[in-house]
């Protein structure tokens, strides 16, 4: 069976991303696969079906990660054609980008929605420069 993606909202009061606090619309993308995976575009917290269960223990990133409905969330990494954006724990959450081309270079970004933001202008400006040539 093919993988379905479909974006629904964040686990949230319809009015704020639960996990970072910020407005949100229809910001989860939720792959409709055998392990449930969903990650917010809007805060960078991803979860599956094994985050549900009582023995789930968030080692990494433990003081960042928030149980809401019995369901631990975690910052995620998010993978597109050309980067992937990652999150770093230097004193606070931060996300890095890095481009799959030059793994060398890396942004280091606040928010993972400013991280989403650049990473999908960047990848528009990368497909009209492969379309023009």
């Amino acid at each position: 069976m093919e993988d379905m993606v479909l974006k629904v909202q964040c686990p949230n009061d319809s009015k704020q991303c639960i996990v970072a606090g910020g407005d949100i619309v229809e910001s989860m993308v939720l792959l409709g696969d055998d392990e449930q995976n969903m990650q917010c575009l809007s805060c960078g917290f991803g979860s599956n079906n094994k985050m549900k269960s009582e023995e789930y223990d968030p080692k990494e990133f433990k003081d960042i990660c928030k149980k809401i409905k019995d369901r631990w969330w975690a910052p995620s990494s998010f993978t597109t054609e050309n980067y992937t954006v990652i999150p770093i724990v230097d004193e606070t959450l931060k996300w890095k980008i890095v481009p799959l081309a030059d793994t060398t270079t890396e942004v280091i970004v606040p928010t993972f929605a400013d991280a989403f933001k650049m990473i999908e202008k960047m990848e528009k400006i990368i497909g009209e420069s492969v379309q023009q040539s």
